[in-house]
């Protein structure tokens, strides 16, 4: 990476650069992020333009948010008790065209997705 000295892009500019010690693909807008992570315990956090917009802690499972073209945020969390009706594939089925997906599978097995 670059160092602590390094200017940031200017907003319209496009692809990596170092920005105070950090590397940043830009431009920087409209981006989404999903941190999943199994130590000290299962934690899988969502993010879109730099807000939090879901966070699950402790649980097994599949995990995912949506958001739509006009901005709206739907959240689905599917646990071994949520298989079957309430599965995976039917929410996402039912998501609007051209929605962001964020998906994360936290020690998931194959019938979550189901």
């Amino acid at each position: 990476g670059g160092d602590d000295g390094d200017a940031c892009p200017e907003p319209s500019k496009m692809g990596w650069s170092a920005c105070g010690g950090w590397w940043v693909d830009a431009p920087m807008v409209n981006r989404g992020s999903v941190v999943a992570s199994c130590l000290p315990q299962l934690r899988s956090n969502f993010s879109l333009e730099g807000r939090s917009l879901f966070e699950v802690q402790g649980e097994c499972g599949v995990f995912g948010v949506a958001v739509s073209p006009t901005g709206e945020v739907t959240r689905k969390s599917v646990s071994v008790a949520g298989a079957g009706e309430n599965g995976f594939a039917r929410w996402a089925a039912e998501l609007r065209m051209g929605s962001l997906v964020l998906l994360a599978l936290a020690d998931a097995s194959r019938e979550l997705l189901a």
